[in-house]
């Protein structure tokens, strides 16, 4: 949304502290402050009203619109935006929870031997890479991968141990989700 929210400036610029306008305006801290941070989706004209009556502005000082440009910088980006949140090009559900790389790749050879179709293991560590009809695949257990995951790539592993046991499920994994491998290294 090319709208931005200036509120947080006209408040400096008023010296006005967030409670005090909280009070004037009849509006909760928390929902002036989602406000004033720019995490809100719509204001209501009345509340827009109260602001602009309380800080003696007008709407056009706390809301700017920016043409073609997108709230959501990431979004943008198509490359940053398919590293920062890849397609999960498959969901397996396990028989039984998993955690260990060795009952990864067994439930992943399982899935697709009923689909009759070869899995080739090229990395059995974490995460692994199969492939499958010459595309190659990194394996994980976790749904958020790049930047979010550990690494710029699906296929760095993450700077801790990778998520299993005490910090995954309690009894492992749900889900497998293979993601499709597109700069293999």
């Amino acid at each position: 949304m090319p709208i931005i929210l200036r509120l947080d400036r006209v408040m400096a610029d008023r010296k006005i502290s967030l409670n005090e306008l909280s009070e004037k305006v009849g509006v909760a801290n928390v929902n002036l402050s989602k406000l004033k941070n720019g995490r809100v989706n719509a204001v209501r004209f009345s509340t827009l009203e109260a602001i602009c009556e309380a800080l003696d502005c007008q709407p056009g000082d706390i809301l700017e619109y920016q043409k073609n440009q997108s709230s959501n910088p990431i979004r943008r980006d198509k490359k940053m935006s398919e590293e920062l949140f890849p397609k999960v090009e498959y969901t397996i559900e396990p028989s039984e929870p998993v955690e260990t790389a060795e009952e990864i790749l067994k439930e992943v050879k399982e899935y697709f031997a009923k689909e009759n179709k070869a899995v080739e293991v090229i990395r059995e560590t974490f995460p692994p890479i199969v492939m499958i009809d010459n595309k190659k695949y990194v394996v994980r257990t976790d749904k958020f991968v790049g930047l979010m995951g550990g690494g710029r790539d699906v296929d760095e592993p993450h700077p801790v141990n990778y998520f299993g046991g005490q910090l995954g499920n309690v009894g492992g994994f749900k889900f497998i989700y293979l993601y499709s491998l597109k700069n293999a290294k």
